[in-house]
């Protein structure tokens, strides 16, 4: 008797890895497009920046008046099985900021799991995204960032969102990184 061997007719998903510019080292998946500060103390010079602006990984605070948390906006990529990510800043309301700076600092359990903000960085090839209103859904998972997500429906990054990016698109974003080498096999 000879067995049949079952050949699947679907197609071979690439590998999805990159270079980090930062340690050299080869890490799978790819890079996300993260954003160091936001625009309007990023735009600022460094004397500006130093006078005006207290600055952690997380947490920003602009003249005492602005205040902005690190978030992730996560985005399926509709061709893979992969999530493409941005690591972005938003501006919340100072009441909020409070909240999450304690719970950040301290690993309380979040006494608001959701609240609005703004998004406070431009994305690249991408429709205007500053200052485009977002939800902000906090997680009790040790060490996750907030999580990010568009409120304004009409908005294409929404669209993003809700049914994911081609590969191609992923990957022509991380082309506006510096230093990153993708590789696909």
């Amino acid at each position: 008797m000879q067995l049949l061997r079952s050949v699947s007719s679907a197609p071979k998903m690439p590998r999805l890895r990159y270079r980090c510019p930062d340690c050299r080292d080869i890490h799978d998946g790819l890079p996300d497009l993260c954003f160091a500060l936001p625009d309007a103390i990023f735009e600022l010079d460094p004397e500006q920046r130093q006078a005006r602006a207290l600055v952690s990984s997380d947490l920003c605070v602009l003249d005492d008046e602005r205040y902005f948390i690190r978030c992730v906006l996560e985005v399926a990529l509709a061709d893979h099985t992969d999530v493409f990510a941005y690591g972005l800043w938003a501006e919340v309301k100072a009441r909020d900021f409070n909240r999450y700076a304690v719970y950040y600092n301290t690993e309380a359990p979040a006494t608001a799991s959701q609240f609005e903000g703004a998004i406070a960085n431009r994305l690249p090839l991408t429709e205007e995204t500053l200052e485009l209103a977002c939800a902000i859904s906090l997680s009790n998972e040790e060490g996750m960032r907030p999580a990010l997500r568009v409120l304004n429906a009409s908005h294409s990054l929404h669209g993003e969102q809700e049914t994911g990016v081609e590969l191609s698109r992923a990957l022509a974003l991380v082309g506006t990184m510096r230093g990153f080498v993708t590789i696909i096999d």
